[in-house]
């Protein structure tokens, strides 16, 4: 091929397409610490909302009582 000649597009995506990913050898233990971090942090979020509903239904009434009541 001249070197005034192109190269055909199909030639250049082979090209490109054989060249390394980049291969990431931490992606797992990465991975898992996000979702050891995401289990944790849905712990603290469905604790508190066992601490919080009770309340929130016992002032829902209260205000039914005292205020739509009258």
């Amino acid at each position: 091929m001249a070197s005034s000649e192109s190269t055909p597009a199909s030639a250049y995506a082979i090209e490109r397409s054989a060249e390394p990913a980049g291969v990431d050898v931490n992606f797992e233990g990465r991975w898992n610490a996000w979702r050891a971090r995401g289990r944790a942090h849905d712990r603290v979020i469905r604790r508190r909302l066992r601490e919080l509903l009770p309340a929130i239904a016992i002032a829902g009434v209260i205000v039914y009582v005292f205020i739509l009541m009258w």
